[in-house]
Order: C-alpha cells, then structure tokens, then sequence
C-alpha cells in the first residue's frame, strides 16, 4: 500500500482549480519548501558522485574487441538496477531522504551505464567526431581555450548556438587539463546521467516517489531511442512534461505558492533558452496553450477576467526566463542590433521525418505498447470528467497536442522558405507518452486493488511480487530493444580516427581526413609562431578546427553558421579570390576582405591545383547542402611556408 508520507507529498502538490476554491491556498508555502532545494542539489551530487564512479570504472575496463561483452555488461548491471529500484519501489523498506538517495544514484548508475559501457574503450562519443558531433567538438575546444563566449568558428564574433552547455563543460575541461575531444564523451555521460535524476525530483513532487522512480527509469529509456546523442537538449525536452503540469497547476493560484512555482518554470524556461532555441520556443507554444486551456475551463462568465491572470502569470514565467538567458544572449544580440545579421540557416533542414506525423506508439515493440497506453490514457483522461487524474494529465495530453500542432506549423513555415525542424519535438512526444503510459500502469494497478484488496505493493504479497518481477523483465528487454538503436553511433566512436592518426581500436585509416589532424596542427604551429587561437584558418579538412582552437574562416555548411559571419559573402568572395593567381593581387584582395583574413590555408592537393570544398544551402532538398569545389592555383602562395602532410599542403602567410 502507499505510505501516508508518499500520499500526503502527491496532495499536497496538487492545489485547487483557480475556480474551485483556490483562494483557499495559503500564501505561505509549506515549511518543507525551505528544505527542498538543499535536498535537490544534495540528490544531484549523489548522482554526480555516483556518473563519475560507474565511468572510472568503465574506462578501466580492459578493451574487448568483436565481443559482446559491453552489451553483456549493459544487461546485467541494468538488471541488478532495475531490481533495485523496484525493490525500493515495492518494499518501502526505504523511507524518505534515504529512498530518494537510492532512488537519485540508482537512476544515475542506470543512465551511465548504457553509455559508458558501450564507449569504455574509446575516447570518442557517440558519433565520435562525424556530423554534427564534429561542430559541437568544436564549440567545446573553443570554449575549453578561452572563457570568453565566442563563435564555434569564426574570429571576432559572439556565439549564435547557445553555450549554456559548452561554456561550463569547457571550464570544466580546462580545469581538468583535458582536450576538449577527449573531455566531450564524460561531460556528455554525465549530462545524460542527471537528467533521469531532475525528471524524479519534479514528478516525485507530482506523483509521489514510486511513480517517480518509474518515470525516471522511462526518461532512461526514452534517451536510448536518439537523444541523448545531443546531450545538452535531451534536458530540456525531458524535463518539459513535468514543468508542463507545474504551470498547469500554478495558473491563477495567487499568493508566494503561485508565484514562486511559475517563477521555477521561467527558470526552467531560461535554461532552455540557454541550451537549446528549439525547445524554449516549443515550451512557449505550449506555455501560451495550456494558460488558453486553463481559461476555458474556468466559469464562462469569468473567462475574460481568467485570461487577465493567465497573462499576468505568464509574464511572471517571462520575467526570470530573461534573466537566466540573458548572460548567454547578450553578446549575441548586442551585436545583432548594432550590426544586424544575414540569413539564419539553422532551420532549413526538412528530412523525412519532419514530412510525416510521428506515431511512435504503433511500432511493433514492448516499448511502444508503453507509449500506446499513455496515449489511450492520455485521451481518456482529457475527455472524461470522472477519470481521477486529469488535472495531472490534461497538461501531458496539452503538450503532446503542440507536438503535432508544431508539425503543422512546421509545414506552414515552408511557405516562407524555412522549417521548425519539427522531427526535434518527437524527442519531447515520446516522453510524454512514457511518462502518462506509468502513470496508466500505476491506474491499472490501482483499479486492480480496488477490486482485489488482497493486492499490495508489500513483499509479502505474490502479487505484488509477480507485478515487480514483470516490471524488471520488461525494462530488461526495453534497455536492450531501445540500446540498439544506439549502435551504429557507438561503432562510429570506435572508427572514427584519433587527431593523432589511429582510432581507437588501432586502425588507421589514411583516406580519413581526422587522422591528419595532429600533423597538419604541427606544420602550422612550427610555420605560424603565434598562439593557436590567434590564427584564422581557411581549411578544407574542418576535422581540425574540431580539435585546434584556430578560428575558421569559413564554417563547414552554412546550417552551423553565424548569422553574423556573412557566409554568402564569404563564399563568393573565396570563389573570386581562388581566380586570383598573380601573389600581389591576392595579398591585396586577402588584406582588403571585410572579414579577418586567413592566414593558413590547409588544401587538398591534386594535379589541377589545390582544392577547398565549400557547401551551398539547396533547402528544401534533402540532402539540403550541395559541395562545390574551389581550386587555387600554387603560384598564387608564392613567398607563403608551404609544408606537404598527407594529401595535403599547409601554407602559411610570412609575419601571420
């Protein structure tokens, strides 16, 4: 059975309608709101202490190539949590700060586990340094060389991707004396470790601890599906249901209760911003939905008067959200009213999965059976006024509506030539169907109870033993369904070549452009004579700006570009300038650019010449870059260091 102290926490998170008696609701919080920060930052160390120990372990793991022994790992140490957990869970022989101590480091060892595990023999990620794990390596070693917030890329210019991530998991880096390629893979760990961690501390003030564990350990699983590949958002879209329901039940609750709970939600609102754009505007969709929803459930005759405090209350959200995001906005938006900016590429990307509904709860497998009973629970608590939880529930089924709705909106934006990414919001979808799909799992057994009272949660009871013995097997077989999916990022960490030549089972690869990183920032460390970070380098292999802190002076695709960086610009004028053969009329052209030129250019040599491979925005094509080929001419570097690695040629300008 449910302890009086678990009942009493669920109750008392959940105040009154605005319509329905709360005025009622004290101005003062309760005694225990004092204490409940401390706890959390205490939970969360527990959880720090706990990553930092399983991936020790991990990385001292002997390597053990073309086996299974990771995955045998995974299974088993998944396992041995799970029970644990439920064992928590279904014995009570646990009871406050201790059952949250167990509970905070359970979910921590099962979030790193599935990672580290699989990646303990090599230094890379998942995705190694491939795609988009290579911009955000470098965003990383940039912000692991200099605490001053800057372009991933480009010199002189404030950053546009927000580094509410890459800033500290940079100092922290730099702390360490860590490269920021190999600082990436624990920072990241970690960062996918905390989140199950946040996700139980908000529903563990919503639904009790019990449940959740359990959502904690579907926050888990839900990560393994892709997620956590991008580990910085993977925060703010899991922790988006919770905040959801907190603003549902915060809405028009007056007194320090209300107040204090939306400002928590524009706190969680600021650090969204500050780490991923996408969702922060996706959370305000939703904000501005559910505060419309919360009015129409009010009395008719009150709806304009309940609308007045659904702004006024959103504004209160709005006002700390500035405030958290500012420091990572401002030098960005100075510089955008001062000089303005050009054409944000960010959003034209519209890959199949952003041309069709996402239904993830019809797939054939134990995990989307889960998210087929949230969707069915969400519906019937939403139109079902006698359904028990609907003022818990109605949020999640408000939120997994903007899903789709943003899909719509998403497809409207083509008509103005961009998109809203909207595959990005599935990440948000799916775990709000896991979270409602517990909590139909704990109505089930609830309803199972009323009509069977010789049920219990107790271990004594052969049922309730029965349904915990159930509950691990088939988190067992969700930890490896969903794992798998994982797999071909984690080969790719192993094959994905070191900066120093081989990858990290050995093998080196000479028609991989990363196994020349070392070597070709040796040829121009020797040649430039000035710091590292002083130098803009126009490169063809941009494997290396992931690795050095040169500054580019071109981004690899214009998706990852400045707004600021004038990359059209950038392009033509090195379309122009590679015509230029005489070495007088390129030093001119070089020393009239409007940009801080290049001094070390790293090309591609073949017999016509030197190559640099530039990309063109083709959106909505997908894919939505097209390569061109640019070739210099060698007399056009004539009185420049010239120095042959691999297949290619490091120059670098006489005096930088």
């Amino acid at each position: 059975m449910r302890t009086n102290l678990e009942t009493a926490e669920r109750l008392s998170a959940q105040p009154p309608h605005p319509g329905a008696g709360a005025d009622r609701v004290p101005d003062r919080p309760p005694a225990a709101l004092r204490h409940r920060v401390p706890r959390a930052l205490a939970l969360l160390a527990v959880a720090v202490v706990v990553s930092a120990a399983v991936q020790v372990f991990a990385a001292v793991l002997p390597p053990a190539p073309n086996s299974h022994v990771p995955t045998a790992l995974v299974t088993w140490s998944g396992v041995v949590l799970l029970v644990l957990l439920t064992a928590v869970a279904v014995g009570g022989w646990l009871r406050g700060w201790r059952r949250d101590v167990v509970c905070a480091g359970a979910l921590s060892a099962l979030g790193t586990t599935t990672l580290a595990l699989p990646l303990h023999a090599t230094a890379y990620y998942l995705g190694g340094v491939s795609v988009d794990q290579q911009f955000r390596t470098q965003f990383l070693t940039r912000l692991t060389d200099s605490a001053t917030q800057s372009d991933m890329n480009y010199a002189d210019l404030p950053p546009f991707y927000p580094a509410g991530w890459f800033w500290p998991a940079g100092r922290i880096a730099d702390l360490l004396h860590l490269p920021a390629w190999q600082a990436y893979k624990p920072m990241a760990v970690l960062t996918v470790a905390l989140v199950p961690v946040l996700a139980y501390l908000l529903w563990s003030r919503l639904v009790g601890t019990r449940a959740a564990a359990a959502i904690g350990v579907a926050v888990v699983l839900a990560g393994l599906t892709g997620p956590v590949g991008e580990p910085y958002s993977w925060a703010p879209a899991a922790l988006l249901p919770p905040v959801a329901v907190v603003l549902w039940r915060s809405l028009g609750v007056p007194g320090r209760r209300g107040r204090t709970r939306l400002v928590a939600v524009g706190v969680y609102l600021g650090l969204a911003v500050s780490l991923y754009t996408l969702y922060a505007f996706f959370a305000v969709l939703a904000f501005c939905v559910l505060a419309l929803v919360r009015t129409y459930e009010g009395a008719v005759g009150r709806r304009r008067e309940e609308l007045g405090r659904a702004v006024a209350d959103l504004a209160v959200v709005a006002v700390p959200a500035v405030v958290v995001a500012l420091p990572v906005w401002t030098p960005f938006l100075r510089s955008a009213l001062r000089e303005g900016t050009g054409t944000n590429h960010a959003a034209h990307y519209l890959p199949a999965a952003s041309s069709e509904l996402p239904i993830p709860m019809l797939q054939p497998s134990v995990w989307s059976l889960l998210l087929a009973a949230g969707a069915g629970y969400v519906l019937w608590q939403t139109v079902s006024r006698r359904a028990g939880e609907r003022d818990l529930v109605l949020p999640l089924g408000v939120v997994a509506g903007c899903c789709y709705l943003w899909y719509a909106l998403s497809t409207l934006a083509l008509a103005l030539g961009s998109s809203l990414l909207a595959f990005r919001v599935e990440t948000v979808l799916i775990v709000v169907l896991a979270s409602a799909g517990v909590l139909a799992a704990r109505r089930a057994w609830e309803e199972a109870r009323t009509r069977r009272p010789a049920l219990s949660w107790t271990p004594r009871s052969a049922a309730g033993t029965a349904a915990a013995v159930v509950a691990v097997l088939l988190g067992g077989a969700v930890l490896q369904q969903n794992g798998h999916v994982l797999d071909a990022d984690v080969r790719t960490a192993y094959t994905d070549p070191y900066p120093s030549g081989p990858n990290a089972r050995g093998a080196v690869d000479d028609t991989r452009d990363e196994r020349w990183s070392d070597a070709l920032a040796a040829a121009i460390d020797a040649r430039a004579g000035v710091p590292a970070d002083q130098l803009v380098v126009l490169t063809t292999d941009y494997a290396l700006l992931a690795f050095q802190p040169y500054r580019g002076f071109q981004q690899i695709t214009p998706h990852y570009a400045n707004p600021l960086s004038d990359y059209s610009e950038r392009f033509a004028f090195l379309q122009q300038l590679a015509g230029t053969a005489d070495p007088a009329d390129f030093a001119r052209a070089l020393d009239g650019a409007p940009w801080r030129p290049p001094s070390v250019f790293v090309l591609r040599r073949q017999d016509d010449g030197l190559h640099l491979t530039l990309a063109a925005d083709v959106f909505p094509a997908d894919p939505n870059v097209a390569l061109s080929d640019v070739v210099f001419q060698p007399s056009s570097f004539a009185g420049w260091a010239s120095t042959d690695v691999g297949p290619f040629t490091v120059l670098v300008r006489p005096g930088g």
